[in-house]
């Protein structure tokens, strides 16, 4: 799974080199290190929002196995319960 994700992290990465440099020779410097800013803060941006949603989905996860786990301890209480005063 990672290499697949580092393949498309350098497919990404290539794409954006050749991009860059094709237009280097159009631009001035100062308008191109402003869009390298401003695509450094969309990823950023977007790395935070893809990060709080992996954790937000995960802590659900996480209360939702723990409810399911303390539903059947519970069930197998009531049961031993039952068992118990059925045979008093």
């Amino acid at each position: 799974m990672s290499t697949q994700a580092f393949a498309v992290y350098k497919i990404c990465q290539h794409a954006s080199s050749g991009i860059s440099f094709a237009y280097s020779g159009y631009i001035d410097l100062f308008w191109q290190l402003g869009i390298l800013s401003a695509l450094a803060l969309a990823g950023g941006a977007g790395f935070a929002w893809a990060d709080l949603a992996h954790r937000r989905q995960s802590d659900s996860d996480k209360a939702g196995a723990e409810a399911e786990r303390s539903s059947i301890v519970r069930e197998d209480s009531e049961a031993k319960s039952e068992k118990v005063s059925s045979q008093g």
